[in-house]
Order: C-alpha cells, then structure tokens, then sequence
C-alpha cells in the first residue's frame, strides 16, 4: 500500500505539471465535483503544495531537515492516510491514466493498419486528426449558470480515415446517403467490423453540392477500450449522451441491402428530435482568403436546426449526412469554399451540445485538419462495385 501511494504520488506531481491536463474540461470538472470528505483531503493534497507550518517552541532540538522529497500527501495523519489511501487510491489513479491515455496514440494500432489500406493517394498530406492538437473550446461544466467555455482537451474519437467520394447521379440520385452501407466505404466499415474488440465508428458524411456532387466522409474511432480507459464523470456523461444520440435509430442489417433513398424519407427524424437539437459543428479557418473566413466564421452550429441531416446505424457505427444543399445559404458558402479549397486550412470540430449539468461539460467526438484539399479529386464509390 505504501509503494502503490508513492507511485500515486509521484504520477500526479507529473500529471498535474502538463499544461493540457490542468485546463483539461474533465479535471476542471472533477475539482468541483461533491467530494466526501476524505476525498476532499486526497485532491487538496495532490493538486497543491502543502502549507508550511512554523515550528512551536520547543525544548528539544530541532531535527535536522531530511533532503529527501516531501511527498504531497506527508503532511496528513498516519490515520488519514490510510483511510484517503483505501478509498481513493484505485478510483483516482484509474481517472487521471484515462486523462492522459484517451489520445490518438493510445488507439488500436490494428485499426490505423485497417485504414491504412483503403487511404486516397490523391489526398495524402491535406489532412489530418487532430484531436490533442487543437485549440478549440467548449461549454464548461457550470455553463448554464456562469456561461464559461473550457479547452475542449482530447477529442475522444480520433480520426482514422478521410475519404472523398464522387457521386454520379444517374445512379446515386444528387447526394449519396448511408455512405457506410455503399461501395468502397462499406467495404472499409466491414473490414473494420472484423476486428476483434471493433472499434465503434462515428461517421460523418457531408454532402458537397456541386458538379459533381461530392462527399466529404469523415470516420472516427472510439477506442475499443474506452470505457475503462476512462472512467470520469465526464467520460460517463458523454456516452450517456452518445447513447441517446443513436439509441432509436434501426440497425441497418448488411446481408440486406437497401438504399435508403429509396423509400423517400429514410434516415430523417423530426426537428424536434435530440439528433437535430444538439449534434453541432464547429469551424475555425485557420488560414485563407477574407472572402472564405468571412463566409464561413467561426461560431458553432446546430446544423440540424438549418439543414436536412439523415442518421444510419450499423452494427459498429452511427452515420449522420449532412445534405448541405438543402439550404441556399449554405449551399452558396459550400460554394465559396469548394471554389477556394486548395488555398483554404481550416479545423473542423464536431460535438453533441451539452444543456443541462449532466450534460457538461461537452466533449469532443472528434476534430479534423484540412490543409489545401482539393475537393474535385473525389473517387467513384461504386467504380469497384461494376
């Protein structure tokens, strides 16, 4: 018990010297969390220095000063410390790793390899995942009352794969829905259904208006493992809420195909629904002409409320499509930035917005990096389906 509270110790006074840690959303959450009252002793031990006490008066000499470490937790009684130690130990130190270990570099090497395999030559340097390198804010845990945002901290899907496909409407009508069940990128979610745990893909498909119409799919990867990889409020919080975001939907069965456009109104759900209320998206140019960062801004938004959306859910992944023609605002920005790609460096941040205290504070399902793209270099889906 001793060696496991040393250990404790010395992995919080690195832990808590990390930049992103200490502004990290889910430790500002966890420091304002109702403690019990040992817990309260453990956390004002290992996030701040103890206080330095002026020794009474005292007949005896003083003992020498030990140049040995003082470890965070010393000054608290023998008693308390066991107490603190029994209580704490496990439960803290499983929620700080998670902190430190939900990155992109933790996620299943086997799923990267998947991918590795079906990645467009063509698009090879114009993106990138960014979910522990981004600057992007959220709603924080007290939002509703203080109206205060925090760094988002990691994104907990990371993006494994960018793809970009081109639509023939002679044979996909203007848009492709349920890219996930279609062609090349069906084969990519069956190849990753194969895995074994499989990884749960949040896949986003933004369907580009145009000549031809293009879509920009976008596929994320929760770790197989991070549900006990990270074991927080917060983590809990958020797939809670991902739950709710997909739980209704129909599980779209792969030995039957259907295309969902098809039966009209396939994938649509009211505007009232939680999906359309809270699934938001957030841009940030971080590079391009004034005509695009004045077009496209920088403020949140709650796509659902302004654009069609259609959500599909297969055995391993949930799919929301953006039909960003659906809007003539939209489809005249869309069409800015398709015009302007290749000069354009923009992060795109995507989330499930939080309005309630069980709900904060947000987290991120996953950011992407566009860097010069160019959105006209897009493949068939079906080339290889012929």
């Amino acid at each position: 018990l001793e060696d496991r509270r040393q250990a404790l110790g010395s992995f919080l006074s690195r832990l808590l010297q990390h930049p992103q840690i200490r502004r990290s959303s889910c430790m500002t959450s966890f420091l304002h969390e109702d403690h019990s009252p040992s817990d309260k002793r453990f956390i004002a031990a290992t996030t701040q220095s103890p206080p330095r006490s002026t020794p009474a008066a005292s007949t005896t000499a003083p003992t020498p000063r030990s140049s040995a470490p003082v470890s965070p937790l010393d000054h608290l009684s023998p008693a308390e410390k066991q107490r603190v130690c029994r209580e704490n130990l496990d439960s803290q130190l499983t929620m700080l790793r998670g902190i430190s270990e939900s990155s992109p570099n933790a996620t299943d090497a086997r799923v990267r390899e998947v991918c590795d395999r079906f990645r467009q030559p063509q698009l090879e340097g114009t993106w990138q995942d960014s979910s522990n390198t981004h600057d992007f804010h959220v709603r924080g845990p007290f939002y509703m009352s203080d109206k205060l945002k925090v760094h988002a901290g990691t994104a907990v899907c990371p993006l494994v794969l960018y793809q970009l496909y081109r639509n023939e409407p002679s044979r996909l009508n203007d848009r492709i829905d349920h890219v996930a069940a279609k062609g090349k990128c069906r084969r990519i979610v069956e190849a990753l259904r194969e895995l074994n745990p499989a990884p749960f893909l949040f896949i986003l498909n933004i369907q580009v208006p145009g000549h031809p119409p293009m879509s920009m799919v976008m596929i994320f990867a929760m770790p197989a493992d991070y549900d006990r990889r990270d074991c927080s409020s917060d983590a809990v919080k958020f797939r809670n809420m991902l739950q709710t975001y997909y739980q209704d939907l129909p599980v779209h069965d792969p030995s039957n195909p259907q295309s969902p456009t098809e039966e009209g109104e396939a994938g649509l759900s009211p505007s009232d629904h939680f999906r359309n209320q809270r699934f938001k998206l957030i841009p940030r140019i971080v590079d391009g002409p004034f005509l695009v960062r004045n077009a496209v801004g920088a403020k949140p938004a709650l796509l659902g409320q302004k654009l069609t959306q259609r959500y599909y859910r297969g055995k391993n992944y949930i799919e929301t499509d953006v039909h960003v023609g659906s809007n003539a605002v939209a489809n005249h920005i869309t069409g800015i930035s398709r015009t302007y790609s290749k000069s354009v460096t923009v992060e795109i941040a995507i989330t499930i917005e939080g309005r309630q205290e069980a709900e904060l504070p947000e987290k991120l399902v996953g950011v992407v990096k566009f860097t010069h793209t160019d959105i006209e270099v897009g493949e068939d889906i079906m080339a290889d389906e012929r």
